[in-house]
């Protein structure tokens, strides 16, 4: 019996096939197994590029290739950090928190943009060039750092928001597409073109350092003057652009730009709009116009950047408050600062050109005409001027207008020529007109001496000769009669004056000089020095001297302060002042006058002379009627110039004053309980001011001829006292007083003060202090002097030492105490 076969299916197809066959089986085998493999391989790898991308585009490029990738972008000029980057298929690489810099060592960057798409080339940056293709940016913030051509130091910041755009780059340069940014309250669009060749490995791309540190200077001038306007609604500016930065000349720029309700720093204007192109080297303004209801400015022009050909034409029925917002700056910044007030109706045409832009002056023509307008706080009813230039003469034709309202309403003519080879200029004007309307011709010194009158509705009249040379104050010359009524000069009001003015570089005189005041007239001559600001006067006056010194200087002014004049005064002066500072410089006057006076003492007539020399001020030659009696004496203070450190000294003789008056000049209070005649010698100095008191030093004495001084408030409790003791004794009717003083440390020192009474004699000695505060011992004695005194008081001298009392408090609260009273004795008092 055979064994049983076993047959797998292998086995089988193996027993079938033919002989030959049965040797290829084993390589079909491996062939088909390879096939597997590979095909299984190209899966995977597939797989593996897919699960790359994938986190590629969801986790982003791991750290260490972003870094790389940054030091190479550094090695090509491109310095960039990123905090994240991923692949996009349809974008390619995506940045998140980029910024650029422009340079390594740079603080701020350049560019920052949350998100930024950058186009790579994958086989340009194999071969280790940039490979950048493309960007696009959406939401970027641009800081851009300009600095002025030519090193000048000059600088500012420009700083664009919202930045979209989509970037193309190529070998002839970059496109830009969708352009959209904010600056300066404005909104930006735009597309065009930069052509340039794109540099070889190692050269910078996307540099803008050399274009930034080259900026013309008219670009910082145009910031600064779109800085002080303000939007109500962001203006809309449209740029397109050819921009050949190998070739400039052959560049291509159109700017159309519109705004509505912009604020400027002098007014509103509704609406506005721009519109200007750079083509073939010819830059052209098309149309400027600013509209303000119906009114309008409109400029239009051209220059050519060959040849600097320039042509412009200017028309502009704007109102007159809004011409400052076209006004060069430094004549805004002057009227600003001045407080130049500009309004009404007013049309202007000006013109200029063709000629070369450094010619262009020479060019020039237009006119002017007002109605109804404001200037500068002169009321121009009509007014037209025009002017022309011929060569190197420019001729003012014609001047013709009416200023002022009411009784201030008068005529203003002039005419003149300013030729500008040699700056010298010369005309003349006539009229009643207000001088401020000249305020921005003058220089700043001049502007302030104008700015000291004050006129009302009656303006000054004249008729003015006028030359000189521009740039030379010292050949300025102005010679011709004015007068004026109505109108204040240094804050004084003055009823009229007139004056011959001869005005000769900083040097004007007005000789002869009249002026009237309700109180009287001064005439004289009056020299002010502008340069040195020193006033040279000589005056002969019946005005209130406060007027007159208030007119010549603050300085002068401020120093009479405390001097009074309620009567008449009459005053001859002449000399040299100051009128910037406190100096005095050399002063000479007699002033004499009735109800004259220093602080609380006034005199009823009062001579006197003044002499101020340098630092010191001189009073001598005092003659005084004062509160019934003689002053006499003279005083001086001493430096001028250091106030903190001014000091005095004063010699005088009071002789028969009227106790009652003087009492009543110095309280203000009623004194009749003060009678008697007062006289006295005195010598005293220190230091001016307050708190220095202390500083005084000095001595005299004082007498007082048939006073009731017991009878005085301070004397009213000793009365008391000396009438328990003895009743009557306390009261006596006439006294007279007497002392010797001495002036130190604040106070008043006497050590023989006497005053006698019929029935009672007072000793003291003791002090007085500035503050009021008395310390006075006091030792009364029974009877005046004489032989019976004497022996009087010898028999009653135990009871004279019991009568001695301690004066303090102060003046208005006095308190005695007696010194040597039993402590028992004080019981029967109380």
């Amino acid at each position: 019996m055979e064994p049983i076969k076993l047959i797998t299916p292998a086995a089988k197809r193996s027993a079938d096939l033919p002989g030959p066959a049965k040797r290829s089986v084993p390589r079909f085998r491996r062939l088909r197994l390879a096939g597997r493999v590979l095909a299984a391989a190209a899966g995977s790898a597939v797989l593996l590029a897919a699960a790359v991308l994938l986190y590629l585009s969801t986790a982003g490029f791991p750290s260490a290739i972003i870094r790389r990738v940054s030091r190479r972008l550094g090695e090509q000029g491109v310095h960039v950090r990123v905090r994240r980057a991923r692949l996009s298929v349809l974008e390619g690489i995506v940045l998140k928190d980029l910024r650029l810099y422009d340079s390594p060592a740079a603080a701020a960057p350049v560019i920052e943009a949350h998100r930024m798409a950058v186009g790579l080339n994958a086989l340009e940056w194999i071969l280790r060039r940039h490979g950048v293709v493309g960007l696009r940016v959406r939401g970027a913030r641009v800081q851009m750092r300009l600095a002025e051509r030519g090193g000048s130091g000059r600088s500012a910041q420009l700083v664009l928001d919202r930045v979209n755009t989509a970037v193309q780059l190529h070998p002839g340069g970059l496109d830009i597409q969708g352009l959209y940014a904010e600056t300066l309250g404005m909104q930006f669009q735009g597309a065009g073109t930069i052509r340039q060749r794109l540099p070889r490995t190692g050269e910078p791309v996307l540099s803008g350092a050399g274009f930034l540190e080259n900026t013309p200077p008219w670009v910082f001038k145009l910031i600064e003057q779109i800085k002080e306007l303000r939007f109500k609604r962001p203006p809309q500016l449209r740029v397109e652009f050819v921009v050949l930065l190998d070739d400039p000349a052959q560049s291509k720029v159109t700017v159309k730009a519109q705004g509505r309700l912009t604020q400027t720093p002098v007014g509103a204007f509704d609406t506005w709009s721009l519109e200007a192109a750079l083509f073939n080297s010819r830059l052209s303004l098309k149309s400027l116009v600013l509209r303000q209801g119906p009114s309008r400015l409109r400029v239009t022009g051209a220059m050519s950047l060959k040849d600097r050909t320039t042509e412009f034409r200017l028309f502009s029925d704007l109102p007159l408050r809004h011409w400052m917002a076209i006004m060069p700056r430094a004549w805004r910044k002057r009227l600003s600062e001045s407080d130049y007030v500009l309004q009404g109706k007013a049309s202007l045409e000006l013109w200029g050109g063709p000629a070369p832009l450094a010619e262009l002056r020479r060019h020039l023509g237009g006119w002017l005409s007002l109605e109804q307008a404001e200037c500068g706080g002169v009321w121009v009813e009509k007014a037209f001027l025009s002017a022309r230039r011929e060569e190197d003469v420019i001729t003012l034709e014609r001047l013709d207008g009416v200023v002022g309202r009411g009784a201030g309403r008068g005529p203003l003519k002039a005419s003149g020529k300013y030729h500008l080879a040699s700056g010298e200029y010369h005309g003349e004007f006539k009229g009643a007109f207000n001088p401020h309307l000249w305020k921005p011709l003058l220089q700043t010194n001049q502007t302030k001496v104008l700015d000291w009158f004050v006129f009302g509705e009656t303006p000054p009249s004249g008729e003015v000769e006028f030359s000189g040379r521009v740039g030379d104050l010292q050949t300025l010359n102005l010679h011709g009669k004015i007068t004026a009524s109505a109108f204040t000069y240094r804050g004084v009001s003055v009823s009229e004056g007139d004056a011959l003015m001869d005005l000769r570089g900083d040097v004007m005189r007005l000789n002869p000089l009249g002026i009237a005041r309700k109180e009287g007239v001064a005439e004289g001559w009056l020299e002010l020095d502008f340069n040195n600001h020193v006033a040279s006067f000589q005056l002969d006056s019946t005005v209130d001297p406060h007027a007159v010194a208030n007119m010549i200087g603050p300085a002068s002014g401020r120093f009479l302060e405390s001097y009074r004049f309620e009567g008449n005064a009459h005053v001859i002066a002449s000399g040299r002042v100051s009128y910037a500072d406190v100096v005095l410089v050399d002063v000479e006057a007699w002033i004499e006058g009735t109800r004259l006076g220093l602080g609380w003492a006034l005199s009823d007539q009062a001579s006197f002379r003044v002499r101020a020399l340098d630092r010191r001020l001189e009073f001598t030659d005092i003659q005084a009627n004062v509160y019934g009696g003689r002053l006499t004496g003279r005083m001086a203070f001493y430096p001028l110039n250091t106030p903190r450190r001014l000091q005095y000294d004063a010699v005088g003789q009071l002789r028969q004053l009227n106790m009652e008056k003087l009492i009543a000049g110095l309280t203000g209070e009623e004194a009749k309980f003060y009678q008697g005649m007062l006289s006295a010698d005195f010598r005293v100095e220190g230091m001016v001011g307050e708190g220095r008191s202390r500083t005084a030093v000095g001595e005299g004495w004082i007498t007082i001829e048939d006073g009731t001084l017991f009878q005085i408030p301070l004397m009213g409790e000793l009365s008391q006292w000396l009438t328990r003791l003895y009743p009557g004794l306390g009261f006596a009717t006439q006294t007279d007083f007497r002392t010797n003083y001495r002036i130190k440390d604040g106070a008043f020192h006497t050590e023989d003060a006497m005053l006698e009474g019929a029935m009672l004699s007072l000793k003291g000695k003791g002090d007085y202090f500035f503050d009021q505060r008395l310390d006075v011992v006091v030792q009364v004695q029974p009877m005046r002097d004489g032989i019976v005194a004497e022996a009087v008081r010898l028999a009653t001298s135990p009871l004279t030492k019991l009568l001695e009392f301690k004066l303090a408090g102060t003046l208005r609260e006095p308190k005695w105490r007696p010194l040597n009273l039993p402590k028992e004795m004080f019981l029967i008092f109380d």
